[in-house]
C-alpha cells in the first residue's frame, strides 16, 4: 500500500493544482494531509481526487486547520474533530487516525497529546495506523536541539 504523509502548509494556497498533480500522478492508494483548510482549495483537491476514485474526509468544516483522509479503499467514518479524523478500511481491518497536533506548547498541545496516547492504549491490540503532523520532536530530530513533547512522541513509539 502507498501512502503519503502530507503538510500542505497553509491550505495549499496557490500551489494546489502542483499539489494535487503530484497526487495523481503518484498513484497513492491513501493520501493523509495535515493543515488542510476546506475552502475553495480544500474543495478543489476532494473534487479532484473524488474524480479519480478516492473517498475523502476531512476533519473540519470551519475554515481551519485541520486533518485529511483520502482512500481508494471504502472506509467507514468513526471519529471526526477539528483537528482529528479517524477512518476504519474494513477489507483490511486497518484503523487510520490523521492528526493535526497544535504547533504551540501548552495545555491544548498537552491535552491533544494524551489523547492520542489514550487512543493508542485503547487501540494495542488492533492494526491501527497513527499519522499526521505532531508539532513534535527529540533533541535528535531538532534543527536547534530542543524537545517539544519528545516524551509523548517516545510513548507513542512504544506503543507500537
Amino acid at each position: 500500500m502507498r501512502i503519503l504523509n502530507f503538510n500542505i502548509r497553509f491550505g495549499g494556497e496557490k500551489r494546489t493544482y502542483k499539489i494535487v498533480d503530484y497526487f495523481l500522478n503518484n498513484d497513492f492508494d491513501m493520501i493523509v494531509l495535515t493543515e488542510f483548510i476546506k475552502n475553495d482549495n480544500g474543495k478543489e483537491i476532494i473534487a479532484k481526487l473524488v474524480e479519480k476514485g478516492y473517498k475523502t474526509q476531512p476533519s473540519n468544516e470551519n475554515g481551519e486547520f485541520g486533518s485529511f483522509i483520502a482512500s481508494k479503499e471504502e472506509f467507514i467514518t468513526k471519529n471526526v474533530e477539528d483537528i482529528w479524523v479517524e477512518v476504519y478500511i474494513p477489507i483490511m481491518d486497518l484503523y487510520v487516525l490523521g492528526v493535526y497536533v497544535p504547533d504551540k506548547s501548552g495545555s491544548q498541545k498537552n491535552l491533544f497529546w494524551k489523547k492520542i496516547l489514550d487512543y493508542a492504549e485503547k487501540q494495542v491490540d488492533n492494526k491501527v495506523l497513527i499519522t499526521g503532523d505532531f508539532n513534535s520532536c527529540t533533541k535528535a530530530d531538532s534543527s536547534n536541539k530542543t524537545e517539544y513533547n519528545a516524551k509523548d512522541l517516545m510513548k507513542l513509539e512504544e506503543l507500537g
